[in-house]
């Protein structure tokens, strides 16, 4: 650290410490979002981050009913990432149709973003 002194006319000098620390200032990003579907009804969401946070991906389907929902459990990684979803652990595949997928990453500090992406099962 360094000090700096200054004096105002009439006055004694006041001396003044000025601290920096480094503080993370990056904006969170998610981006590269792809949900690809798995045999047997299930998926795969496909994701980038730019620093460590916590995914939850819901699924929904064409009415906004929810059918499903992944979490990372931890923080994940920044860069390129994945959650796979097994729908016969609600006990049945997903039938077919268009669904929406939901992406939610917040980190520890409270930042958090939100992406959607479409999938259809054929």
């Amino acid at each position: 650290t360094q000090s700096y002194r200054f004096a105002l006319t009439g006055e004694t000098p006041r001396r003044f410490q000025l601290v920096v620390e480094p503080r993370s200032t990056s904006v969170l990003r998610l981006s590269s979002l792809t949900v690809v579907p798995t045999r047997g009804g299930g998926l795969t969401v496909q994701y980038a981050l730019n620093k460590p946070a916590a995914v939850q991906a819901t699924i929904r389907s064409a009415t906004g009913r929810v059918v499903g929902t992944m979490v990372s459990g931890h923080a994940t990684g920044a860069g390129l990432n994945a959650l796979t979803w097994d729908s016969r652990a609600t006990g049945k595949p997903l039938p077919r149709g268009t669904y929406v997928v939901e992406l939610t990453a917040r980190t520890e500090e409270g930042q958090a973003v939100r992406r959607i992406g479409p999938v259809s099962l054929r």
